[in-house]
Formats: C-alpha cells, structure tokens, sequence
C-alpha cells in the first residue's frame, strides 16, 4: 500500500517503509533549482561590468545566455563556471539592521530569502569545499524566535536549516527542516553539526524532520 502527500511518497515493501520526493515535488524542487541558477549566473555576470545581458530560461533544463562586449564564448564559460566555494558558517545572530555591527571576527549577510533580514555569521568558515555548484547553506540552533519563525513544534530537537541554495534544494533540504542525525549520530547544535559534517566523507546522510515526518536523505558531497 502507499500514501501521498503534497511532496512525499510513502510506500511500504514488506517490513521497509520507502519515502520519496513526489512528482510534484520534483518538478518544483527543479523549478526552485533553476530560478536560483538564474540569479546566480545574472550576479556573476553583473560583476563583469557587462551592459544589458539576456539571461533567459529555455525549456525545463536549458539557459540562454547572451553578454555583448565578451571577446569569446570562452571568456563566458570561464565568467560562469568557475567552481564555487561551499561554506558553513556558525551563525551567532539575526537582525533587521543593514547598517549594523557585526562585532570582530563576524560579518553580516543578507539572507538570500528574506531582503529585510540580516544574520551575522562567524568570518571563518567551519567547512569548506569545492565540490558542488554555488551551494549556500546556513544552520541555526534551536530557539523560541526559531520555533516561532519556521512554525516547529516545541519538541523540536537538532538544527534548523535556515536557508539552502540550489545544491541543498537537489537534495532535498528546505528551509525550516531540521537536521535531527548526521550519519547515523545525533546532533544539538550547530558546533557539533559542523564537526560531524567537517569529518564526513564523500556521501552524507542526514534525518530530517519536516512537518514532524523523518525523512531520510543521502548525498555526495
């Protein structure tokens, strides 16, 4: 037998229960991919200084792209492909204040989702890596203001995704999930998450918890 919701399904082969992305889900996981593609090409694009470039969305996994003043196609190849660096960050605090301080050793970031909000985030990255295309991903401890803000139950327990960009929306992570496991071990807070993801190997394992239904996701990193 299976059951479905709006984005998983859940089926049951003997004693395994099998959860995975609906068709609906995927499609709009790959639109949120996409669109989050487009930004980041228009951004990288910008800071080339070109006039008046055509970014542009051609069919369900195509991108057109057209920048006058470019000597070669080349020169665009290396514009937009050059490997991004993946980082985490330890976020020690959020604010509406774009002209905040931050404090020492700290930055403030505009949050990708949210123009009028603010984190400030450790300058030093806890893990870093090369691997995966412009992934942006920020975890936070559990808090009331947490709780409040994504809707979790008081129950919740691990750290909450705030923000995911195009690689962590592939793999099925959303803002407001929470990472309850990481490869098999529990984990309560953001220091502990990172350390457990710093010593991951090539595939990560996460238990998530949405809408207060674990999920299980596995990912090459």
């Amino acid at each position: 037998s299976g059951g479905l919701t709006d984005d998983i399904v859940v089926s049951s082969v003997g004693d395994n229960l099998i959860v995975t992305l609906s068709e609906a889900e995927k499609l709009a996981t790959d639109d949120r991919t996409m669109a989050q593609s487009l930004e980041i090409i228009r951004r990288r694009v910008d800071e080339a200084g070109t006039r008046e470039p055509t970014i542009q969305r051609q069919g369900t996994d195509r991108v057109l792209i057209q920048v006058p003043g470019l000597g070669s196609a080349q020169e665009l190849k290396d514009l937009i492909g050059t490997p991004a660096l993946l980082t985490f960050q330890t976020v020690v605090g959020q604010t509406s204040n774009s002209s905040g301080t931050a404090g020492i050793g700290n930055e403030l970031v505009q949050s990708a989702e949210n123009e009028t909000l603010y984190y400030v985030l450790e300058r030093a990255p806890v893990v870093t890596g090369v691997e995966t295309p412009m992934p942006e991903v920020t975890l936070i401890n559990i808090n009331p203001r947490v709780l409040a803000q994504f809707g979790l139950p008081l129950s919740s327990d691990g750290v909450v995704v705030a923000e995911t960009g195009p690689y962590g929306a592939r793999a099925g992570l959303r803002a407001g999930d929470v990472i309850a496991e990481i490869n098999g071990a529990r984990v309560s807070d953001t220091g502990e998450a990172l350390r457990k993801l710093e010593a991951s190997g090539r595939w990560l394992g996460l238990l998530i918890v949405r809408g207060g239904k674990p999920l299980q996701l596995k990912f090459r990193l």
